[in-house]
């Protein structure tokens, strides 16, 4: 048995018969990548609604709660 997937079970040339070239990639393109920009992209889009005065349902959020969020985020 062997750690590496058979590339004919891959879902596309990219991570079959590719994945050599292409696993650096890996950090800026998986699907854990775009998860990981999506938290911190929904979390950015919250703080810049919360300091926005024509949201009136969105509460200023301190600065404390901002770091918070935004290490939240690095973290993920």
């Amino acid at each position: 048995m062997t750690d590496r997937p058979d590339p004919l079970q891959a879902l596309n040339p990219l991570d079959g018969r590719y994945q050599a070239v292409t696993r650096e990639l890996a950090p800026w393109f998986s699907e854990a990548a775009l998860i990981r920009r999506r938290v911190f992209l929904e979390i950015e889009y919250l703080l810049a609604l919360s300091n926005w005065d024509q949201v009136p349902d969105c509460a200023r959020l301190g600065r404390r709660d901002q770091e918070h969020l935004r290490e939240l985020a690095a973290r993920f």
